[in-house]
C-alpha cells in the first residue's frame, strides 16, 4: 500500500496550464511547471472506472451497505485511515461523519497524524506484511451470524518459508485486531473491524 496526498495548496492557477507553461519558455525557470496538478474529471463512462473522491468512512459505509464491493485488505486499511482522517465518536461510526467541509489547516493536521502512525508500532505499520488467514471456528463452532474470521497477523507463506530457511528478517501483520467478512458469490459482504478478543469471543483475548 502507498500513502499519495494531493496538495492541499497550489500557487498557481489550475484552469490555465498552457499559460504557465508559456511563463516556463519565457523565464526558463521550471518552478511553475513542476507545480501543475491534474484535475480529476469523470469521462462520461469510457473507461472502466471512474474517478471518485470520498472520505474514507464514507467508502466504509458503502461496503458495508452492499453498495460496493470491498476486499477485507481493502476495508482493513481504509479503517485504519478513517480512524485519523474523519473524527467518528467511535470507531466504527461510519455513517456519523460530517459533512462540514474541513478546513486546510485541519486537514494537514489529519495528514500529520496519519504519517506518525503508520511508523508506529511493533513492528512499524510501514514494515507490516499482512496476509490475511481464515482462523478456525473457536470450539468448533461458526459464529452466530455466520461471518467468518480472518486473522491479520501472518505475512503469508512465502515470507514465512523465508523465515524458516534462515533467510530474512522475521515479519509480522497485525495481531490486535480481526476482520468479519460474509463471503457471497457476488463478493464479501457484511464486513466489519473487531479486535481479535471479540473475533474469537474471548474478553480475554485468544491466541490466533
Amino acid at each position: 500500500m502507498y500513502l499519495y496526498f494531493l496538495p492541499t495548496l497550489n500557487q498557481t492557477p489550475l484552469s490555465d496550464a498552457s499559460q504557465a507553461k508559456g511563463d516556463v519558455a519565457g523565464d526558463g525557470s521550471s518552478e511553475a511547471d513542476e507545480v501543475q496538478i491534474p484535475i480529476p474529471t469523470a469521462d462520461g463512462g469510457v473507461e472502466h472506472t471512474n474517478a471518485r473522491f470520498l472520505p474514507a468512512s464514507v467508502w466504509l459505509r458503502l461496503a458495508q451497505e452492499g453498495r460496493i464491493i470491498l476486499f477485507p485488505p481493502q476495508f482493513f486499511l481504509l479503517h485504519q485511515v478513517a480512524q485519523h482522517f474523519d473524527r467518528l465518536p467511535s470507531p466504527t461510526a461510519y455513517a456519523s461523519l460530517s459533512r462540514e467541509p474541513v478546513p486546510r489547516e485541519e486537514l494537514e493536521s489529519r495528514r500529520k497524524r496519519l504519517l506518525e502512525f503508520v511508523k508506529s508500532g511493533t513492528p512499524p505499520w510501514t514494515e507490516m506484511c499482512i496476509s490475511p488467514s481464515v482462523q478456525p471456528p473457536r470450539g468448533g463452532k461458526r459464529r452466530e451470524d455466520g461471518r467468518v474470521v480472518l486473522g491479520l497477523h501472518r505475512p503469508g507463506p512465502e515470507l514465512e518459508a523465508m523465515r524458516g530457511g534462515g533467510g530474512g528478517r522475521k515479519r509480522e501483520g497485525v495481531r490486535e485486531e480481526c476482520v468479519l467478512v460474509d463471503f457471497k458469490k457476488e463478493g464479501p459482504r457484511r464486513l466489519e473491524v473487531v479486535s481479535r478478543a471479540e473475533a474469537m469471543g474471548n474478553k480475554e483475548g485468544s491466541k490466533l
